[in-house]
């Protein structure tokens, strides 16, 4: 069956990209940064501001082996004076906390991504104030690649800018990054819900936390959305938490933190948590905790939690 290249914008603040190379108020992510001071007595406000921005913030697409697709991104510059600015391709991955980490060239994990098959031009350029400069961008797929998810993104980082007119070394230096997610063929999604735990606070004054770990298990990416909860012997909700698109990339797990408003008091509970994941059927995962009477002096360090049986899974349609 023959695949025709498909764009998908993820979901983004971004409005649609115009050909007007005048950036709208709209249209730009403002980045005020806190410059790094190297001088002593320097007055961190001096430091100067620096307004980029970069449409899109993420995109999708889907394509054949050795399919190929041109796209654009483009970054914009509110701020009064031109910000020269480099691209370069970044493999990513994310963080047990769910934070995009985007590893040096020398670190192993960069190679877990699809980076060699982009090609950018211009990799240097200046943005001149109230302009936007276009970067265009090729996605290569090598021919006889089995069907996969993977990411990549392309890295904008401004040179070092230093206030002129001052002896002391103040430098502000920004980095954005369009991400890109591309699908070849039709690889089928894998994965399952590996873990659900309640955590008492791990310090005086934090909170309870209700924990679900999704391990994706497949070679390609999927996004997780459901709802996960914390019910009390009686059968009503103590806590319930939504779970909005959340991403979980091939071959690693995903770990959901809620945060309880109150503290749970001693007795029996039951976690719970439903999430779509695009299998056939939603996901489900039930354990049975206790909490006990906490001491009096100490509430926070002597609350327990136990599981006397192994979490249910289960799949409904």
């Amino acid at each position: 069956m023959h695949l025709e290249p498909i764009r998908k914008p993820s979901p983004s603040p971004w409005p649609r990209r115009s050909r007007s190379r005048r950036p709208g108020r709209h249209a730009l992510l403002a980045v005020a940064l806190l410059a790094l001071g190297f001088a002593a007595g320097v007055p961190a406000a001096r430091a100067q501001a620096v307004q980029l921005g970069v449409d899109p913030l993420r995109m999708a697409y889907h394509l054949a082996p050795g399919g190929s697709l041109t796209d654009a991104a483009h970054v914009s510059n509110l701020g009064a004076k031109p910000v020269p600015m480099t691209a370069r391709v970044s493999d990513w991955r994310l963080s047990p906390r769910g934070t995009p980490v985007f590893p040096m060239r020398s670190d192993p994990a960069a190679g877990a991504g699809c980076a060699a098959w982009l090609h950018i031009n211009p990799a240097e350029f200046v943005v001149a104030p109230g302009q936007t400069e276009t970067i265009r961008y090729t996605i290569q797929v090598p021919p006889g690649t089995p069907a996969q998810g993977c990411n990549t993104s392309i890295l904008f980082t401004s040179a070092p800018l230093r206030r002129p007119g001052s002896q002391s070394q103040i430098f502000t230096r920004v980095r954005m990054a369009s991400i890109l997610y591309i699908t070849v063929g039709h690889p089928k999604i894998a994965g399952r819900l590996a873990d659900i735990s309640l955590a008492p606070p791990s310090a005086a004054g934090g909170s309870w936390q209700l924990r679900l770990l999704i391990a994706n298990t497949g070679t390609t990416f999927f996004r997780a959305s459901g709802s996960a909860e914390l019910v009390n012997a009686g059968g009503q909700a103590v806590a319930s938490f939504p779970i909005g698109s959340q991403v979980v990339l091939p071959a690693t797990t995903r770990l959901l933190r809620f945060k309880l408003k109150s503290a749970p008091g001693p007795g029996a509970y039951q976690l719970r948590a439903r999430v779509e994941m695009g299998l056939p059927a939603i996901q489900q995962i039930e354990k049975s905790v206790v909490i006990g009477a906490p001491a009096a002096a100490n509430a926070a360090s002597t609350a327990r939690t136990a599981s006397p049986a192994a979490p249910r899974h289960g799949a409904t349609q």
